[in-house]
């Protein structure tokens, strides 16, 4: 039986905010604590993280709650919803089973990203989706890829992702990606627009250790975490990439939906 349930809310989406106070009404009734981000929360005490949004929302999540090991329910209020549970429109026949948590939990591989710079080595924290490096003007970047310490290639382009499986439907997939199943314990380096001869796409196991080193003579390139600009890059900073030691918690409620949502994406 569901105790504390946190409910986060794309405040964009008047839909999510209103269908949030029928959440807290329902729970209340049924003596369910909740907490909402903007109030006081007990999320240390939370056994339950309702996401009101799209694929974003749930992003912004993780990178605000993932290290809790909380499982996610993601509702979709955006439009296809990859990283969605349920729509909202079919929550209230699946409620009873949210109740009573007979749902099952999948977990899915995460990626660590540190920085290394001259000055020092920064812990960067987890990536859901992918880890972007990308130019932030119109000079072409150069990062160089490192795999167990062994140099494979050089990135002459727009830029290069190292994506999970989970993020294998977002920025990946439109650069020319492959489509991984979510549960997959892989990573692909997938390039962005290289004018040189290296690998479009690369699938390895998460267990390597992957290094991006940025080539660039003049601060061109900058890199992304979920989505999220962390900071410019300048010649020779390193970027490791390697597999995080938790992994994210996602309530499942139907076992078919991920390949509802791919037709609907391609249908």
């Amino acid at each position: 039986m569901l105790k504390n349930v946190g409910i986060i809310i794309n405040h964009k989406k008047d839909q999510a905010g209103i269908f949030s106070l029928y959440l807290v009404a329902c729970f209340t009734k049924l003596g369910i604590s909740t907490w909402l981000e903007n109030e006081v929360n007990y999320a240390d005490e939370t056994d339950l993280i309702i996401i009101l949004g799209g694929d974003g929302t749930v992003l912004y999540s993780f990178q605000k709650y993932g290290h809790l090991q909380v499982p996610f329910l993601c509702i979709n209020f955006g439009t296809v919803g990859f990283l969605s549970t349920v729509d909202v429109n079919d929550f209230s026949k699946y409620l009873s089973k949210i109740i009573t948590k007979t749902y099952f939990i999948e977990e899915r591989s995460i990626i660590q990203i540190t920085l290394v710079s001259k000055e020092k080595e920064t812990d960067c924290g987890y990536a859901l989706n992918d880890l972007v490096v990308r130019s932030n003007c119109l000079h072409m970047t150069h990062q160089l890829l490192r795999i167990d310490g062994q140099n494979l290639c050089e990135y002459e382009g727009d830029g290069v992702i190292a994506a999970t499986a989970t993020g294998s439907t977002g920025y990946s997939l439109s650069a020319g990606g492959a489509i991984m199943e979510p549960g997959l314990n892989n990573i692909l380096v997938q390039s962005l627009c290289s004018r040189i001869n290296s690998p479009n796409t690369l699938m390895l196991d998460m267990n390597h250790t992957l290094e991006i080193i940025c080539k660039d003579k003049e601060p061109f390139s900058s890199f992304f975490i979920d989505g999220r600009e962390y900071m410019q890059l300048r010649k020779d900073d390193l970027i490791r990439i390697t597999k995080a030691d938790i992994k994210a918690r996602f309530v499942v409620l139907d076992n078919n939906r991920y390949y509802k949502l791919l037709r609907k994406r391609f249908g």
